[in-house]
């Protein structure tokens, strides 16, 4: 488009191409005006990755990624997520799995009164339970959450260093005492 301001309107051309103008203008200033700092760093960050990858016998982006985190003492923060010269990578923190469950051979279980079809119509028809193992820095939590299906809501919920079954029956209680309510998005 900037090639061809001198034949065509901006507004033409925009409409043509299916872009606002406003965005022309907006990249327009972006090639004139000299770049932001977050810029800098960003292109700073992919000419390391680039040159780290190069180096490497196998390219791989959190290989790259250690040994700039090793060397990148600039008081800058890394940008994590995002694509850099082709390569995407984010931060993971390894953990073990862990087995919270284990089931006993020739165990009885309920019956399933939903038929696992976990859309509720109407509020307060269908709660349901979950469990999850979390660490919190050297310690190891359990999270009991109770949910209203058809709302999304967190009813009740209990922290506990062990499972048991006080934490589902605590956590069913704040439910029904509906102390608390949370939203989940």
């Amino acid at each position: 488009m900037a090639a061809e301001c001198a034949n065509f309107e901006v507004t033409r051309m925009a409409r043509l191409l299916e872009v606002s103008t406003s965005g022309y203008y907006r990249w327009r200033e972006t090639q004139t005006r000299a770049p932001l700092p977050s810029e800098e760093r960003r292109a700073n960050l992919e000419a390391k990755i680039s040159a780290s990858t190069e180096r490497a016998t196998a390219p791989t982006a959190p290989r790259a990624s250690r040994s700039i985190s090793s060397k990148a003492a600039n008081g800058h923060q890394e940008h994590r997520r995002e694509t850099h010269g082709g390569l995407r990578h984010r931060r993971v923190s390894p953990r073990a799995f862990k087995v919270t469950t284990v089931s006993a051979p020739g165990s009885i279980y309920p019956a399933d009164l939903v038929q696992r079809h976990f859309d509720a119509d109407e509020l307060d028809m269908l709660w349901t339970s979950d469990i999850t193992y979390l660490k919190i820095g050297v310690s190891d939590v359990y999270l009991c959450c109770v949910r209203d299906e058809c709302s999304s809501r967190i009813l009740g919920w209990q922290l506990a260093t062990s499972m048991h079954t006080e934490i589902v029956t605590d956590a069913l209680a704040m439910a029904v005492r509906d102390d608390t309510t949370t939203w989940v998005a």
